[in-house]
């Protein structure tokens, strides 16, 4: 993908939206250097672009800096209010945030999860995160409540954005949809 950008590039200048792209297909190929260099030209260009907060935010998720991640999938967000890609980004965000807290604070942690659920009821890490927390606390009746729920919503539909990793008991999420 990197590769016909880089073609394009010679034969006319690239959009916003194709040097956004570019910028994930960076990312990525975890190729951080270039993918910034790139996004922060875009940035310049088109500094109002909803895509190009959804490329910052594949940007940062992919480097592991969540709470960066989320702050542009929001922002993204504000500007296409439809777009599933913002709402995945933060979804996944989220989820991930609370990953990180968890072995520190699993309180911390359940917060982050929670914050998932309220914009996405169905969503399954968080779902499954909070029935590990729920285990652990001793409170069984509200585990098998969020795991009969993930289980009811884990035959996902084709194109869904997520891959679950294991990470301990908590699952946490990476944000595949923009390759």
């Amino acid at each position: 993908a990197v590769m016909n950008f880089e073609k394009a590039s010679v034969f006319r200048e690239l959009s916003a939206e194709d040097l956004a792209l570019q910028g994930i297909s960076y990312a990525k190929l975890r190729d951080f250097d270039s993918s910034k260099k790139v996004l922060d030209r875009v940035r310049v260009i088109s500094p109002n672009s909803g895509v190009v907060m959804i490329a910052l935010g594949v940007y940062y998720f992919e480097k592991g800096e969540f709470r960066e991640a989320y702050y542009y999938f929001k922002k993204a967000s504000e500007r296409l209010p439809d777009s599933i890609e913002a709402k995945s980004g933060m979804l996944s965000s989220l989820v991930n945030i609370g990953v990180s807290e968890y072995k520190e604070n699993p309180d911390i942690a359940l917060v982050y999860f929670k914050r998932a659920l309220e914009m996405d009821p169905n969503f399954v890490p968080a779902l499954q995160n909070c029935g590990v927390i729920a285990i652990e606390k001793g409170d069984i009746e509200k585990a098998l409540y969020y795991f009969n729920k993930a289980i009811s919503f884990s035959s996902m539909k084709a194109g869904t954005p997520l891959l679950y990793h294991s990470h301990s008991s908590i699952i946490s999420v990476s944000y595949t949809h923009l390759r």
